[in-house]
């Protein structure tokens, strides 16, 4: 994810492995090695991973790329007819 955020984006920003996510990954990964059946655990550790980072950049992203894809497809349809 990094890799495909520096394409676009100059400045320094937190990306999906910033160190909070990474030591959510690693906290839930501590759960599963002991065998933790507790759901809650992993909810509330899943709901703050996706919160600090997979929702800001969704928010923003997901939008215009189904404009683009829409936009694709429109032109593709054209192309056949």
């Amino acid at each position: 994810m990094e890799l495909a955020c520096v394409s676009c984006h100059a400045q320094p920003r937190e990306y999906f492995i910033d160190s909070r996510v990474k030591g959510r990954l690693l906290r839930i990964g501590g759960l599963l090695h002991k065998g933790s059946e507790k759901v809650a655990d992993y909810n509330a550790l899943l709901n703050e991973i996706n919160e600090m980072s997979c929702f800001p950049c969704h928010r923003v992203h997901m939008p215009a790329a189904y404009v683009q894809e829409y936009s694709r497809r429109a032109g593709q349809a054209e192309a056949v007819e």
